[in-house]
Protein backbone atom coordinates (compact mmCIF):
# COMPACT_ATOMS: atom_id res chain seq x y z
CA UNK A 1 0.00 0.00 0.00
CA UNK A 2 1.30 3.43 -0.92
CA UNK A 3 1.44 6.24 1.61
CA UNK A 4 -0.08 9.31 -0.01
CA UNK A 5 -1.19 12.15 2.22
CA UNK A 6 -3.14 15.35 1.68
CA UNK A 7 -0.87 18.23 0.73
CA UNK A 8 2.01 16.12 -0.66
CA UNK A 9 3.67 17.30 -3.87
CA UNK A 10 3.38 14.74 -6.68
CA UNK A 11 4.09 14.53 -10.40
CA UNK A 12 1.69 12.91 -12.91
CA UNK A 13 3.50 10.08 -14.72
CA UNK A 14 0.96 9.19 -17.43
CA UNK A 15 -2.05 10.57 -19.28
CA UNK A 16 -2.91 13.95 -20.76
CA UNK A 17 -1.41 15.84 -17.81
CA UNK A 18 1.91 13.92 -17.86
CA UNK A 19 4.78 15.75 -16.17
CA UNK A 20 2.58 18.19 -14.27
CA UNK A 21 3.69 18.90 -10.68
CA UNK A 22 0.79 19.47 -8.29
CA UNK A 23 -0.44 18.69 -4.78
CA UNK A 24 -2.93 16.18 -3.40
CA UNK A 25 -6.32 17.57 -2.33
CA UNK A 26 -7.77 14.30 -0.99
CA UNK A 27 -6.98 10.57 -0.81
CA UNK A 28 -9.40 7.63 -1.02
CA UNK A 29 -7.54 4.46 0.05
CA UNK A 30 -10.45 2.08 -0.55
CA UNK A 31 -10.65 2.89 -4.26
CA UNK A 32 -6.88 3.68 -4.42
CA UNK A 33 -7.47 7.12 -5.96
CA UNK A 34 -6.27 10.65 -5.29
CA UNK A 35 -7.74 14.03 -6.22
CA UNK A 36 -5.10 16.45 -7.49
CA UNK A 37 -5.17 20.23 -7.77
CA UNK A 38 -5.62 21.47 -11.38
CA UNK A 39 -5.47 17.94 -12.87
CA UNK A 40 -8.30 15.93 -14.47
CA UNK A 41 -10.86 18.75 -14.42
CA UNK A 42 -14.32 17.49 -15.44
CA UNK A 43 -17.46 19.42 -16.42
CA UNK A 44 -20.95 18.07 -15.80
CA UNK A 45 -24.16 19.62 -17.09
CA UNK A 46 -26.76 19.75 -14.35
CA UNK A 47 -30.41 19.86 -15.28
CA UNK A 48 -32.78 22.34 -13.59
CA UNK A 49 -34.64 20.87 -10.61
CA UNK A 50 -37.93 22.72 -10.67
CA UNK A 51 -39.02 26.08 -12.00
CA UNK A 52 -37.08 28.22 -9.50
CA UNK A 53 -33.69 26.62 -10.14
CA UNK A 54 -31.65 27.02 -13.32
CA UNK A 55 -29.51 24.44 -15.06
CA UNK A 56 -25.77 24.91 -14.72
CA UNK A 57 -22.39 23.53 -15.68
CA UNK A 58 -20.53 22.15 -12.66
CA UNK A 59 -16.75 21.74 -12.81
CA UNK A 60 -14.73 19.62 -10.38
CA UNK A 61 -11.51 17.60 -10.18
CA UNK A 62 -12.15 13.90 -10.77
CA UNK A 63 -10.16 11.27 -8.85
CA UNK A 64 -7.09 9.76 -10.50
CA UNK A 65 -5.65 6.29 -9.73
CA UNK A 66 -2.61 6.66 -7.51
CA UNK A 67 -0.65 4.40 -9.83
CA UNK A 68 -0.62 7.38 -12.24
CA UNK A 69 1.21 9.70 -9.82
CA UNK A 70 4.62 9.65 -8.16
CA UNK A 71 5.75 11.50 -5.04
CA UNK A 72 8.46 14.07 -5.71
CA UNK A 73 11.89 13.08 -4.41
CA UNK A 74 12.09 16.17 -2.22
CA UNK A 75 8.92 15.04 -0.43
CA UNK A 76 9.90 11.36 -0.19
CA UNK A 77 11.74 10.20 2.89
CA UNK A 78 14.59 8.01 1.74
CA UNK A 79 15.55 5.74 4.62
CA UNK A 80 17.99 3.56 2.65
CA UNK A 81 20.04 6.36 1.11
CA UNK A 82 23.43 7.38 2.39
CA UNK A 83 23.60 10.58 4.36
CA UNK A 84 26.59 12.64 5.38
CA UNK A 85 26.99 14.80 8.43
CA UNK A 86 30.20 16.54 9.50
CA UNK A 87 32.69 14.09 8.00
CA UNK A 88 30.90 10.92 9.11
CA UNK A 89 29.21 8.86 6.44
CA UNK A 90 26.46 6.44 7.42
CA UNK A 91 25.33 3.73 5.08
CA UNK A 92 21.84 2.33 5.84
CA UNK A 93 22.25 3.39 9.45
CA UNK A 94 24.46 0.40 10.38
CA UNK A 95 28.09 1.31 9.62
CA UNK A 96 30.04 4.46 10.25
CA UNK A 97 33.20 5.32 8.43
CA UNK A 98 35.27 8.49 8.68
CA UNK A 99 36.00 10.26 5.43
CA UNK A 100 39.53 11.44 4.82
CA UNK A 101 39.60 14.99 3.54
CA UNK A 102 42.44 15.30 1.08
Amino acid sequence: MKKYKKGMKVVVISGDEKGKVTEILSVNPTSQKVVLKDVNEVKRHRKAQGSSEKGEIVTFFAPLPWSKVKVLETEAKSSNSSSTSEGVKTSRGTRKTKEIAG
